[in-house]
């Protein structure tokens, strides 16, 4: 069973005032009210694509060089580009541990 670190209550706090609960099991937040179901695809051939570029790069860290250099279109560049790092770094402090 999934134990909350202190990040994660920090920011638990956050959540848990705006309707969320950790969920044990998956180690995961998750909202008490489910929402409606998000079925945007970027396509199955996209999504195929993405999946055989990440199970064969040796490096799927961000800011892998592997990555970009399977950037080709928009669709690898949104998924891979390590330009998408910063958009959890206002949140670092609150991401470390073994959970994170």
């Amino acid at each position: 069973m999934a134990t909350i670190s202190s990040a994660h209550l920090g920011l638990g706090n956050v959540l848990t005032d705006r309707g969320y609960f950790f969920d044990t099991e998956s180690s995961v937040w998750l909202p008490e009210t489910p929402k409606p179901s998000f079925t945007y695809s970027d396509g199955d051939a996209q999504e195929e694509r993405l999946l055989q570029i990440v199970q064969r790069s040796i490096d799927v860290r961000s800011g892998s060089s592997a990555l970009a250099d399977e950037i080709k279109d928009w669709t690898t560049e949104y998924h891979l580009s390590s330009v998408r790092t910063n958009l959890l770094r206002p949140l670092s402090h609150l991401l470390r541990g073994p959970h994170a």
